[in-house]
């Protein structure tokens, strides 16, 4: 296990027995916990009693978030966040999950990730546990979510350098929404082309 963690093996044995004092970063401690998972190693796990499992599930494919390190930040932000908060959760990247995997009682909460179309909201949705969406409006869904307000921030930078006598403006952005958001003159980039 501290091989494969990359550790020794006092610094395996202190942090799965819990040790306080010892001072390791969340990603030492993330690596020896996910060594013990892929060893089938769970002695520690009645040490330590956890407050569930949260299924983390990403709209996009492990080998794109390579490519993407907003999205990879995020994800390894969520992971960080629930591990210090005593949680457990399990990574559902796209194709690699359906709706059943997501049924199974030990998960307490979901926490999508990405961009979703409203059938996989809805199909989220139907499985009646605590969610929240990250980087996908669903307030219309009755959904909690958090997102990036680009809309605004654009806004009031355009309305600065207008107000500053700046009227020859240029803007490059990118544009990643889910095909199935509708008419295309109705998101909120499309203000800003005109």
């Amino acid at each position: 296990m501290a091989k494969l963690a990359g550790v020794s093996k006092s610094t395996v044995s202190r942090v799965l027995n819990g040790d306080v004092t010892l001072s390791v970063t969340q990603s030492t401690r993330k690596n020896i916990f996910e060594a013990a998972e892929q060893l089938s190693y769970d002695k520690y796990k009645t040490k330590h009693k956890t407050n569930g499992t949260i299924a983390v599930v990403l709209s996009y494919k492990e080998s794109e978030e390579l490519d993407d390190a907003y999205f990879m930040s995020l994800r390894i932000a969520i992971d960080n966040r629930l591990t210090d908060s005593n949680y457990r959760f399990k990574n559902f990247f796209r194709a690699d999950y359906n709706s059943s995997d997501l049924q199974d009682s030990k998960y307490i909460g979901i926490i999508a990730v990405g961009f979703f179309d409203e059938e996989t909201i809805l199909d989220l949705g139907k499985l009646h546990k605590p969610m929240v969406f990250v980087n996908t409006d669903t307030l219309q869904y009755d959904k909690d979510c958090v997102i990036a307000d680009f809309t605004s921030s654009i806004l009031r930078a355009t309305t600065h350098l207008v107000e500053g006598g700046i009227t020859d403006i240029g803007m490059l952005f990118g544009r990643k929404v889910p095909a199935s958001t509708g008419d295309p003159s109705k998101r909120p980039t499309a203000l800003f082309i005109k």
